[in-house]
């Protein structure tokens, strides 16, 4: 997420992905630790809200998931 203009990712940008017929965008709010992932499904998006610990299926693979609480747990704290 753009820390300096929220706005832009989740209006602009979801627009603009709509239009160019993509068919999921995730924005990722590391201050929130929250995952927002949006699938086009017949001309609008459908959101649902994940956090850091959960695991989630990108919807345009098969088989492929993330796991957010795996990745952060490798960042160093200092980041």
């Amino acid at each position: 997420m753009s820390s300096g203009n929220a706005g832009h990712d989740y209006i602009r940008k979801l627009n603009l992905y709509a239009d160019a017929g993509v068919r999921e965008y995730w924005i990722v709010d590391p201050a929130e630790e929250r995952v927002l992932v949006y699938s086009l499904e017949q001309e609008h998006f459908s959101c649902i809200s994940y956090t850091f610990q959960d695991k989630i299926n990108v919807g345009i693979y098969d088989d492929f998931t993330i796991d957010f609480a795996e990745l952060i747990a490798d960042i160093p704290a200092d980041e």
